[in-house]
Formats: structure tokens, sequence, C-alpha cells
């Protein structure tokens, strides 16, 4: 059992495992694909500059900006597939915004909905 058969769809432990897989896309695809890092950091800036964001907020892109700009990338994929709570706030300030085609997120998306079904008939 990994949780899976737990979930229920569009909870909000749902929706922190669906932003956890779209995080895992995106390491993957960033390993091979540079310019991932680069327009997740030109994100982080231009947020950064619109100074429309709280304090916290403002923070967690600050740390995004310095896990971009300094992290390798063994130690950035860590960081984006942390589960700890301090991984799923982390995440839901994300930079990533836009990386990932529609037709990626849907996919992985009804591939978790198509695994807590297996789990249930199970």
């Amino acid at each position: 059992m990994n949780g899976i058969e737990q979930l229920i769809p569009w909870s909000q432990p749902f929706l922190d495992e669906v932003n956890l897989r779209l995080h895992g896309e995106l390491a993957r695809i960033m390993k091979s694909e540079t310019s991932v890092r680069a327009r997740a950091l030109q994100t982080v800036e231009r947020w950064l500059e619109q100074n429309e964001y709280s304090s916290g907020a403002c923070a967690e892109l600050e740390l995004w900006r310095n896990q971009l700009s300094n992290a390798t990338h063994s130690e950035l994929q860590s960081i984006m597939l942390d589960r700890s709570e301090e991984g799923v706030l982390h995440r839901s300030n994300s930079p990533f915004a836009g990386i990932l085609s529609d037709e990626k997120r849907l996919q992985i998306l009804e591939d978790l909905e198509h695994e807590i079904e297996l789990c249930a008939a199970a």
C-alpha cells in the first residue's frame, strides 16, 4: 500500500499528489532540457518584480530563486519531490507554471485517477 488507495479525488491530499507528480515530470525533463530551469528562474524574477505577493510567498520565491540558481540537478530534484509538509508548501509556490503542456498535465491527472480506481477495485 502506497497511500494512493486513501486518496479521494479532488481532495487536498489528491491535489498535493498531482502537484508532486507534475514536479516529478518537470524534474525528469529538466535533466535534459536546461531551458526549463532558466524559464522557471525568469518566472521567479518576473513575479518578484510585480511585487503583488504576500511576504510568505515572496520568501518562497526567493528560496526558489536561490535553488534554481545554485542547486545541482540532483539537489533540485530532491527539493521538488520532497514529500514533507515543507515540500508541499514549496511546490504550492512553484515557478514552473506553463512549462508542461495541457496534454501532459491531463495525462498525469488521469493516471492518478486510474490508479485510485484500480486500488478501489482491488
